[in-house]
C-alpha cells in the first residue's frame, strides 16, 4: 500500500496526476472542503477512483466556532446537496457505531448509508483489557504517519496538519 497525505499546501491536480490513487479519503467538514476541487476529483472518480468521505455528526452539540467542530451536518444545506448529488463521495463513514443517535436522519435525508470505521486501539495500552468481538473490522483508521507497505493500493488521505499539545 502506498499512502500519500494531501495537505492545504499541496497542488491537488498535480498530486492526483502523479499518484493516480485508487482511494481518496476526505471529510465533509467545511474547512476540508475549502481545499477540495470536486470537479477535478469527480473526473478521477469517473476513471475508477473511489472517494471515501468521513461525515460530521448529523446532530451535534459542538460549536461551529471551533475549527475542528461543526454544529451538525443536518444544518449544512450545501454539503447535504453535495452528498445527495453524489459529488462529495462514493461511500460515507464515521467512527461512531451504527445506531448512534447523533447520526439519526443522515441516511433518510441524504439517501446514503454511513459505514462505521472505528478508530484504531493501542494494543499495548489495552493489553490487559478483554477485546470485544463486536468491534472487529476490516478497516481501522489512524490519523498518524503510516509505515510504507507493499503496493497493493494507493490511498490519499485529505487531512489538516494540526499540531496539538
Amino acid at each position: 500500500m502506498i499512502l500519500k497525505i494531501y495537505t492545504a499546501g499541496d497542488n491537488l491536480e498535480e498530486l492526483l496526476y502523479q499518484f493516480q490513487p485508487d482511494i481518496f479519503m476526505t471529510q465533509t467538514h467545511p474547512f476540508y472542503q475549502k481545499y477540495l476541487d470536486l470537479k477535478l476529483l469527480n473526473g478521477y472518480r469517473n476513471k475508477g477512483m473511489c472517494m471515501l468521505t468521513k461525515v460530521d455528526f448529523w446532530q451535534s452539540f459542538y460549536s461551529s466556532r471551533r475549527i475542528n467542530e461543526v454544529g451538525g451536518l443536518r444544518k449544512d444545506k450545501k454539503t447535504i446537496a453535495l452528498i445527495k448529488e453524489g459529488l462529495i463521495g462514493d461511500y460515507f463513514y464515521h467512527v461512531v457505531e451504527q445506531g448512534d443517535p447523533r447520526m439519526d436522519g443522515f441516511e433518510k435525508t441524504t439517501g446514503y448509508k454511513f459505514y462505521t470505521i472505528p478508530l484504531a486501539a493501542d494494543k499495548i495500552i489495552l493489553e490487559e483489557s478483554k477485546l470485544n468481538n463486536k468491534f472487529i473490522s476490516d478497516i481501522s483508521f489512524i490519523a498518524q504517519t503510516f509505515l510504507k507497505k507493499e503496493n497493493t493500493s494507493k490511498i490519499i488521505f485529505s487531512r489538516l496538519e494540526i499540531n496539538t499539545i
